[in-house]
């Protein structure tokens, strides 16, 4: 995905102007994330709260009024819980 955003960025950065201005509440959520997390905030562990898999994590969120209650899971387990396979509860 980033080799993708580096080929194209305009691409990606109308994709995501798109995205916010449809879900505007998801969007706020996220930019809250991303400024707990640059200050210090909130601090993004090191492993899946889920499975445990060691290594990069996402934020997910089950409410999006509730910016900064999030889960972090790998970003298979956060694939899985969103394409309804599998329920990561």
């Amino acid at each position: 995905m980033q080799q993708d955003w580096a080929k194209n960025p305009e691409k990606y950065r109308e994709r995501a102007n798109v995205y916010n201005h449809a879900h505007p509440e998801r969007a706020r959520a996220h930019s809250a994330v991303a400024r707990a997390v640059k200050s210090g905030k909130l601090v993004a562990p090191d492993r899946c709260s889920h499975c445990e898999a060691e290594g990069v994590v996402w934020a997910h969120h089950d409410d999006y009024d509730r910016p900064l209650d999030v889960r972090w899971l790998c970003p298979r387990c956060h694939n899985r819980l969103h394409s309804e396979r599998w329920d990561v509860t």
